[in-house]
C-alpha cells in the first residue's frame, strides 16, 4: 500500500472524522505502526455507536465456544507431545532385548570412583 492511497471522492464527504483518522492508521505500512484490535474497538470511531462495542449474545456465545476448543486442542496437543517424548525416551534407552543397555560401564565406574573415596 505504501501510503498511495486516498478515500474514494464519492464517499471522503460522507464519513466522519474518527472514520477517516482510524482507516488511516490501520492503512499504515509498517503493522508495528497500526493499532491492536483492542485500540480499534476502544477507539473513537468504534466508540461513537456503543452498541458496536458491546458484543450480542450469540458472538458471545461462539467467542465462548471458540476458548474452549482452544483449550481442549491445546490439552491435547499437549498430552501428544509428552506421549511421544516419552516413547522417544524409551526407544532411546532400550536394546533388541528391550532393556537398558549401559555403555562404557568400566569407563565410568573409574570415572566416579574418586566420588566415594573418604576425604578426611
Amino acid at each position: 500500500v505504501m501510503r498511495k492511497w486516498r478515500f474514494r471522492t464519492t464517499v471522503v464527504n460522507q464519513l466522519s472524522t474518527e472514520c477517516k483518522e482510524q482507516v488511516t492508521q490501520l492503512m499504515e505500512p509498517e503493522p508495528k505502526s497500526r493499532p491492536t484490535a483492542s485500540a480499534v474497538f476502544n477507539g473513537t470511531w468504534i466508540g461513537m455507536d456503543s452498541r458496536l462495542a458491546k458484543l450480542t449474545f450469540l458472538e458471545e456465545s461462539l467467542l465462548k465456544q471458540a476458548h474452549e476448543e482452544s483449550q481442549k486442542r491445546d490439552n491435547s496437543t499437549e498430552e501428544d507431545s509428552e506421549v511421544e517424548r516419552i516413547a522417544e525416551l524409551r526407544r532411546k534407552g532400550r536394546g533388541k532385548e528391550g532393556l537398558k543397555v549401559l555403555k562404557n560401564v568400566d569407563a565410568n565406574y573409574a570415572k566416579s570412583l574418586y566420588l566415594f573415596e573418604n576425604k578426611d
